[in-house]
C-alpha cells in the first residue's frame, strides 16, 4: 500500500483523469499514466490503471451501451482480446525503462495523430473490419503494457468523425471489456498483486467522482471543445512521459 501522500496525489490524479474519461469516453490512461510513473514502479502503475477504472467503466457502460456502433464495437473487442496476452508477455519481458519510454512515445504519437485528424467537419466514415480489428489489437497491446488502451482506438474514432455520442458509447464498450480482460490476464500472469488490487479498490470512489463530473461536462460541451481539452492534456502528458523516460535513460 502507498503512503498517505502518494495515495492523496494518486486520488487527485484519478479524479482529474476520470473527468476526461467521462467527457470523451476514453483518455483516463493517457491522462494519468505519465504522472503515475512518477509515483509507482512501472508495472504497479500499469496494473493500477485498469483496476481503478473497471467498476466506473461498467457503470458508465450501462448508461451509454445503446449509443455504441455494434459493428465497430464488436471488432474492436475481438482485436483487443487477441492483443492483451501479447501485451502481458511484453510487460513481464521488458524492463521498467522501456515501459517509461514506451508510454511517452505512445502519447507523442497520439498527439501527432490527433493534430493531423483534428478536422471534425465532413461526412462520417465507418472503418472496415480489418482496420477496426487492428485498432482493437493495438488497444489491447497497450492496455497490458502501458495502461493506455484508448490511444489507437481513440485515434481511429477521431478519423471516423462519427457523432460524439456514438464515439463515446463505442469507446466505453471497448474499454470495459478490454480492462476486464487485462485485469484477468495480469492476475493470471502473477503481475497483479493483492496489495495493488486493494489500492485500486480504495481509489475507485475517486474515479466515480470524476466520472460524474465528466458526464455532466459531456452534456454541455461541444465536440470541438472536449477534443481541444483532451489535446491539451495529451500534450502535458506526452512531455512529462518523454522527459521521465529520457531522465531515466541518462541516470
Amino acid at each position: 500500500m502507498p503512503d498517505m501522500t502518494t495515495f492523496a496525489l494518486t486520488a487527485l490524479l484519478v479524479t482529474l483523469g476520470s473527468v476526461v474519461s467521462g467527457m470523451a469516453g476514453f483518455g483516463f490512461g493517457i491522462a494519468v499514466m505519465p504522472f503515475m510513473l512518477m509515483l509507482y514502479p512501472p508495472k504497479v502503475a500499469v496494473c493500477l490503471t485498469p483496476v481503478i477504472s473497471l467498476g466506473g467503466l461498467f457503470l458508465q457502460w450501462t448508461r451509454v451501451r445503446r449509443d455504441a456502433d455494434p459493428f465497430v464495437a464488436k471488432h474492436l473487442v475481438i482485436g483487443a482480446v487477441l492483443g492483451i496476452p501479447l501485451g502481458v508477455f511484453l510487460l513481464v519481458a521488458i524492463n521498467p525503462l522501456q515501459v517509461k519510454l514506451l508510454v511517452g512515445l505512445a502519447v507523442v504519437v497520439a498527439i501527432i495523430a490527433q493534430v493531423t485528424t483534428g478536422k471534425t467537419e465532413g461526412p462520417a466514415l465507418r472503418p472496415g473490419r480489418w482496420l477496426t480489428l487492428a485498432g482493437g489489437f493495438g488497444g489491447g497491446l497497450l492496455a497490458s503494457t502501458v495502461g493506455q488502451p484508448g490511444i489507437p482506438v481513440g485515434l481511429l474514432m477521431a478519423w471516423t468523425r462519427l457523432d460524439k455520442t456514438v464515439v463515446r458509447g463505442t469507446m466505453v464498450t471497448f474499454l470495459v471489456v478490454t480492462q476486464l480482460v487485462a485485469v484477468i490476464n495480469l492476475f493470471l500472469q502473477k503481475v497483479l498483486s493483492p496489495s495493488v488490487l486493494g489500492t485500486g479498490f480504495l481509489l475507485m470512489p475517486f474515479y466515480l467522482l470524476g466520472l460524474s463530473i465528466g458526464n455532466k461536462g459531456f452534456k454541455v460541451a461541444s465536440q470541438g471543445l472536449y477534443r481541444r481539452l483532451l489535446l491539451g492534456l495529451l500534450t502535458v502528458s506526452a512531455v512529462t512521459g518523454v522527459v521521465n523516460g529520457i531522465s531515466a535513460l541518462l541516470s
